[in-house]
């Protein structure tokens, strides 16, 4: 297990996780997530959970967000 704080500003990224599941807590800011085709929002009390696969996510404006990733492979 990992664990990352991450700060964005602006940005638009797909990525693919074939090897972790994922969790995303914010501290700043918020998230726009897609995952398999399911649209979300990771922001003030909200989490964001991704299963291993695909995911596109978008910053609007800047943001200070944590994740956990959890591998499934060693």
């Amino acid at each position: 297990m990992a664990n990352n704080i991450k700060k964005y500003s602006h940005n638009q990224i797909n990525h693919s996780h074939e090897d972790l599941h994922q969790t995303v807590i914010p501290f700043k800011g918020n998230m726009e997530l897609e995952i398999e085709g399911k649209q979300g929002v990771v922001s003030g009390h909200t989490i964001g959970i991704a299963p291993l696969g695909a995911a596109c996510f978008l910053i609007s404006g800047s943001a200070l967000l944590a994740s956990l990733d959890m591998f499934t492979k060693e």
